[in-house]
C-alpha cells in the first residue's frame, strides 16, 4: 500500500497527501477525493467509500446491499 497518494482537493486541485487521510474518522477525509483516473485502477480497502461507490457505478456492479466498506469491496471482487 502506498504511503501518499494523490487526491483532489475541495477546490478541484490534485495533491500529494497521506493515504492516512482518506480514512474514514480522520479530520480530513471530507476534504479529499480520488481523481477519476485513479478510481479506474483496481478498487482497494484504502479507497473512500464515496470512490468504491463511484466506481461501482462506473462499471455497473450493484453494491447497494453492502452495509461496510468490506462488503463494497467483497461485491465488487466477486463481479
Amino acid at each position: 500500500m502506498p504511503t501518499f497518494v494523490t487526491a483532489v482537493n475541495r477546490n478541484g486541485v490534485k495533491q500529494r497527501i497521506p493515504i492516512a487521510w482518506l480514512d474514514e474518522g480522520s479530520p480530513f477525509a471530507d476534504d479529499f477525493t480520488l481523481p477519476p483516473s485513479v478510481r479506474e485502477g483496481t478498487p482497494a480497502a484504502w479507497w473512500k467509500v464515496a470512490d468504491l461507490r463511484a466506481w461501482a457505478e462506473a462499471h455497473r456492479v450493484n453494491i447497494d446491499g453492502a452495509e461496510t466498506k468490506a462488503d463494497m469491496l467483497a461485491i465488487i471482487a466477486s463481479a
